[in-house]
C-alpha cells in the first residue's frame, strides 16, 4: 500500500482519492511501483523515487514521456517533479509474453518499427562505444571469467581475442530512438502492437541495437533464436 504522503500526492495529481493499491510484480527497479484504484473507479500505475538513483532514472523516463505520445507508449496521467513521481495508465488488462506466439512477436516488431520512425526527443545521448568493452577487459584479465567455470583456459585463449575483435568492430551509429532495455516484463501487448515501458536507458543509435539487446532474453523466454529478429550480426552478438 502507498504510504499516506505518496497517496495524497497521487490524489492531488489525479483529482481523486487513492482507495487501494497493490505492489506491481516483476522488473528490477528499486523504485516504488504500485497499481492503484481511485475513488472514481479509475486505475493507474504509480512509480516514485526512493533515492537519488531512482530519482534520476524517473527524470530520464520523463524525458521520453513528456515529449512523445504514441500507441507504443503508455498514457501519462501525472508527473510531480519534486519527488519525482510518475503516474501512468494501468496496463493490467493488456496481454503479456511469454509465451512468444507469432502474434506476440509480430506485435512487438511492428511497434519497434513505428518507434524507430519517431524523431528522438531533444537531450538524448548517443550510444557510447566505451560502454561495450566487456571482452576486451576480460582478455586483459581473464581470471574472474575463468573462475566462473563456464569454459577452460584453452578455449579462452583461442576465443577471447576473436570476441574482443568482434566487439570492437560493432557499429552503434545511427539517428534513431532506442529503448535499450527490451524484455518481456517491459512489454505489454495491445491492439496488435506493443506498449513499451521503463525508458530510463533510452538513447540514440542504430535501430538494430534494440533487437540485439532483446534477442537473448527473447530466446530464454521460449522465443525464436536471435537470428530471427536480428539477422546475421556477429559483431553485435559479441558486444551484447
Amino acid at each position: 500500500m502507498l504510504n499516506p504522503e505518496l497517496a495524497e500526492r497521487v490524489g492531488t495529481l489525479l483529482g481523486a482519492t487513492v482507495v487501494s493499491s497493490v505492489t506491481a510484480q516483476g522488473g528490477f527497479s528499486p523504485a516504488t511501483r504500485e497499481r492503484v484504484v481511485l475513488s472514481d473507479g479509475r486505475r493507474a500505475f504509480v512509480k516514485a523515487a526512493t533515492g537519488p538513483n531512482t530519482a534520476g532514472w524517473l527524470r530520464d523516463e520523463w524525458r521520453i514521456y513528456g515529449a512523445l505520445q504514441a500507441s507504443w507508449l503508455p498514457v501519462v496521467l501525472g508527473w510531480d517533479e519534486a519527488l519525482p513521481l510518475l503516474v501512468l495508465e494501468d496496463l493490467g488488462a493488456c496481454g503479456r509474453a511469454p509465451p512468444w506466439t507469432e502474434e506476440a512477436l509480430t506485435a512487438v516488431l511492428s511497434s519497434l518499427e513505428q518507434m524507430q520512425r519517431t524523431e528522438p526527443p531533444a537531450g538524448l545521448s548517443r550510444v557510447d562505444r566505451a560502454g561495450f568493452q566487456g571482452w576486451a577487459k576480460t582478455l586483459a584479465d581473464p581470471t574472474g571469467f575463468l573462475g566462473l567455470g563456464v569454459c577452460g583456459a584453452r578455449w579462452a585463449q583461442g576465443a577471447l581475442p576473436r570476441l574482443a575483435e568482434a566487439e570492437a568492430a560493432a557499429d552503434f551509429g545511427g539517428d534513431h530512438l532506442l529503448h535499450l532495455d527490451l524484455r518481456g516484463d517491459n512489454l505489454f501487448l495491445r491492439g496488435g502492437g506493443a506498449v513499451l515501458v521503463d525508458w530510463n536507458w533510452a538513447e540514440i543509435g542504430d535501430p538494430v541495437l534494440d533487437r540485439a539487446f532483446w534477442a537473448p532474453s527473447l530466446q530464454l523466454d521460449g522465443g525464436p533464436p536471435p537470428e530471427r529478429v536480428v539477422g546475421h550480426e556477429p559483431e553485435l552478438a559479441a558486444a551484447v
